[in-house]
């Protein structure tokens, strides 16, 4: 026998044994689940039958299945669409059929859908405020989001829905606000509507709301004491981009000269230097903010001051031997927004053409890796344009001493009570150090602590 006639008996054999095996019905299609909130279009859940290869989908307007349209054959896996637009509020109802190359199964159903095919409205959609910041608009997150939810809010020039801007699409389910920076002066209209799988909710609207036209007057300020021969004045205002400064011409003259136009971030300043120390000014703002100017603020008078530097009482210090000593023109807090210059003198000599140290000329003065040399009596001469004046002395010491049996609230001696003296403090306590036995019983312990951070918080030594 040729090779070609095995072929062919090998061939007739298998034939006939597939002939021979029964056919086999699939299973039905089980757990079968139509939604009846899924967006615009009806899907089908159901558990892929065992020994299926195709699952078809039918569709009628009856339970009837006789008035039943094929929909379409499936090959995927538990999952099944229906792109049929149908009326709003018309009931249809689903048949599953499971087949493969032998048969065809017994239909699985009526399943009914009867639903908007719409998914549901944004509730509650208002106006939360209105600045001149823009309009916030606010409404109440859907608690029962589908599987691609989006709100899109729409805005328009008329009460009508048509001509519209879409001016937001928000992704964020917990989102339930957006802002529009709107035109000042105009009246608008906004819509709010609900998008899942492509498919839009109703639409909800109107809510009416219009940016103001005109913004508040700005504040305008001036920093107390008077500063020397010139007024510092900060504007502000929440929306303003810049500023308009006018100031009357002359003491008794209410005729306004323009100043100057400043730009305005939160807040804006300006110094006016030519004025007179002692005399009243009055000085008015305009804020303005796209394209639309604040009515004039009431004005400010202030006065420009003519008084030399004022100090407080200066400490003495002590300094071991190798440190550094720190000392800080001892100005009054009223001095916090004066120009200075400085010159720190020892002795009552100036300190010119320092290289022990650093800041002869500056608020505060360095002396480094200190040795009898620097002991001495230390001030500071203090000049702006309205004198000059020199601090009281600060005597300071230097030499080998018990840090702690000076100051224990300054423990690290360096002329100030601040969190430095914690961190010098605590490093001692940790290692049982002699100066941190500060209720002087002997012992370093927890009783240290509490007495310690006592003075400290008092700033006493």
């Amino acid at each position: 026998m040729t090779t070609q006639s095995h072929a062919l008996a090998v061939c007739g054999l298998l034939a006939s044994f597939a002939s021979a095996q029964p056919c086999e019905p699939p299973n039905p299609p089980s757990n079968i689940f139509v939604p009846t909130v899924v967006g615009c279009w009806p899907r089908i859940f159901y558990a892929y039958p065992v020994g299926a290869t195709h699952v078809q989908l039918y569709r009628g307007r009856t339970p009837d299945f006789t008035s039943a349209a094929f929909v379409q054959r499936h090959n995927g896996f538990g999952i099944v669409f229906d792109d049929y637009s149908a009326p709003i509020g018309v009931q249809l109802h689903y048949w599953l059929f499971s087949g493969n190359d032998c048969a065809e199964g017994a239909p699985q159903g009526p399943f009914p859908l009867w639903r908007d095919l719409r998914p549901p409205p944004i509730e509650n959609l208002r106006v939360t405020s209105i600045s001149c910041r823009g309009v916030v608009l606010s409404w109440d997150p859907p608690p029962d989001w589908a599987l691609s939810p989006a709100v899109r809010i729409w805005r328009t020039d008329v009460p009508q829905f048509f001509s519209v801007d879409l001016i937001a699409q928000l992704w964020d389910r917990n989102r339930g606000w957006c802002l529009d920076p709107g035109q000042p002066g105009r009246p608008r209209w906004y819509w709010v509507e609900r998008m899942e799988d492509s498919c839009p909710s109703v639409v909800v609207g109107p809510v009416s709301a219009s940016v103001p036209a005109q913004i508040e007057a700005p504040q305008v300020w001036a920093p107390t004491p008077p500063l020397c021969r010139r007024i510092q004045l900060q504007l502000s205002d929440q929306c303003a981009t810049s500023f308009t400064l006018y100031r009357n011409r002359e003491p008794g003259d209410d005729t306004l000269i323009e100043l100057a136009t400043v730009d305005a971030p939160d807040a804006a300043t300006y110094t006016d230097s030519a004025v007179l120390p002692g005399v009243p000014y009055a000085y008015r703002a305009i804020a303005h903010w796209r394209g639309a100017d604040s009515p004039l603020s009431e004005p400010l008078v202030a006065i420009a001051g003519d008084s030399p530097p004022t100090f407080v009482p200066a400490t003495d210090r002590r300094v071991q031997y190798g440190d550094t000593l720190v000392l800080t023109a001892p100005l009054s807090d009223a001095q916090f927004y004066e120009t200075f210059t400085y010159r720190w003198r020892k002795d009552g000599v100036d300190l010119v053409n320092f290289s022990g140290g650093w800041g002869a000329s500056q608020k505060t003065l360095y002396v480094y890796d200190c040795d009898d040399g620097d002991a001495g009596t230390y001030d500071v001469r203090v000049s702006n344009a309205c004198g000059t004046a020199i601090s009281p002395p600060i005597r300071v010491e230097v030499g080998l001493f018990t840090r702690c049996s000076y100051c224990l609230a300054d423990y690290n001696n360096d002329g100030g009570v601040d969190g430095a003296d914690v961190d010098e403090f605590l490093s001692d306590w940790s290692r049982s150090m002699p100066c941190a036995d500060v209720n002087r019983d002997g012992g370093v312990d927890g009783a240290d602590v509490g007495a310690w951070f006592g003075l400290w918080s008092a700033g006493t030594c």
